[in-house]
């Protein structure tokens, strides 16, 4: 669990070391709703054709990072969304691989669509979906943990509900957000001028 200066106080917990006056809540008590993707019948054409609605997939997604969602390589058609399971996510929510490649984690900037990969988690008012997708990026290792006995990698949306996750006060959500998506800037920034002087010659800046 990352720690901040302007916290003093930490007690023990099943999840690690947390600030003394967080709480501990379960996904699905800060989730007003939590949506399991599909794929629509492939050799359905008019589910495809013309698709405008983004249906993403677990190889757009990388992991290790929050995947910010602007659109997809593959789409949907509205008939596929109003005939099928398939369910449209509103923007800004919690998006989660639970099959496979478990443990990518996005927020989508627009509405779109998944397939059974993915749960996407629209959190209650109030709390910030970055704040968790930060926790989820860097806690692979528990959401492995609540994988079922099974040949590959697979939670179940029960399980998945399940997992704890820390839970400061919304603004203390917002502020640790941004301290993190700074520091994120920043090693962007970097990458970026080692790129742009590594190919002019002058190798790392």
């Amino acid at each position: 669990m990352l720690k901040f200066r302007w916290e003093k106080e930490f007690k023990e917990t099943e999840i690690g070391e947390i600030p003394k006056e967080w709480g501990i809540k379960k996904l699905g008590e800060i989730s007003d709703e939590s949506v399991v993707g599909s794929t629509p019948l492939k050799r359905n054409s008019k589910f495809w054709e013309n698709g405008t609605i983004p249906w993403l997939t677990n190889k757009e997604l990388e992991y290790g990072m929050i995947n910010y969602i602007q659109d997809t390589k593959e789409k949907v058609s509205e008939i596929a969304v109003k005939q099928t399971n398939l369910k449209l996510v509103p923007t800004n929510a919690l998006i989660i691989s639970f099959t496979a490649s478990v443990g990518k984690v996005a927020i989508n900037k627009v509405p779109l669509t998944t397939n059974q990969q993915f749960i996407s988690f629209i959190l209650k008012d109030g709390l910030s979906p970055t704040y968790y997708a930060y926790y989820f990026v860097f806690s692979k290792e528990l959401v492995e943990s609540y994988s079922g006995a099974t040949p590959f990698s697979f939670i179940t949306k029960q399980s998945a509900l399940l997992i704890p996750v820390p839970f400061p006060f919304p603004i203390e959500q917002s502020r640790i957000a941004s301290v993190l998506s700074w520091f994120d800037d920043l090693i962007e920034n970097k990458k970026r001028q080692n790129e742009i002087f590594g190919k002019n010659g002058y190798g790392d800046f």
